[in-house]
């Protein structure tokens, strides 16, 4: 064995990185990827500031729930969706060609992981609502549990 050691092109390898390949990984992290990692950031912006805004509505109502629930569905749907949807239309509109999606011959539609590709649907304050008080009902089950186990 001599003393210059081994680089890693020295070394037995059953896959080759191609050129495009590495070019491609030296740009970083793909741009529909950034984008959709930015929807679910906001997504998750967007539950933690109705979490905030119904506590904050329970306190202005002293605590009355059914008063509480119709004030905070009015100021719920102020909530600005616009640059959300915004990024959910770029990322609609440039996703199958950034990622290089494949159609399919018969059908001529897009396909990603062997089905058909969709868009993602446009944000509405309806749908973050529901997930919203999905999320409430698990963390006050969630916290009835604990109360039971600890009682």
């Amino acid at each position: 064995m001599d003393d210059k050691g081994y680089g890693s092109m020295d070394l037995p390898m059953n896959f080759k990185v191609s050129l495009a390949d590495r070019v491609r990984a030296a740009a970083g992290v793909p741009a529909h990827i950034r984008r959709k990692r930015r929807i679910e950031d906001l997504e998750e912006a967007i539950l933690l500031a109705l979490d905030e805004l119904y506590e904050e509505v329970l306190t202005e109502t002293q605590g009355d729930q059914s008063q509480a629930e119709a004030v905070f569905d009015k100021r719920a749907r102020e909530v600005d969706l616009r640059l959300l949807n915004d990024l959910i239309g770029r990322h609609n509109r440039w996703y199958p060609i950034e990622a290089n999606l494949p159609t399919d011959v018969h059908t001529g539609k897009l396909m990603m992981g062997g089905a058909p590709w969709s868009p993602i649907a446009e944000a509405r304050h309806e749908d973050f609502l529901r997930k919203w008080r999905a999320l409430r009902r698990e963390i006050n089950a969630e916290a009835q549990r604990r109360g039971d186990a600890e009682g």
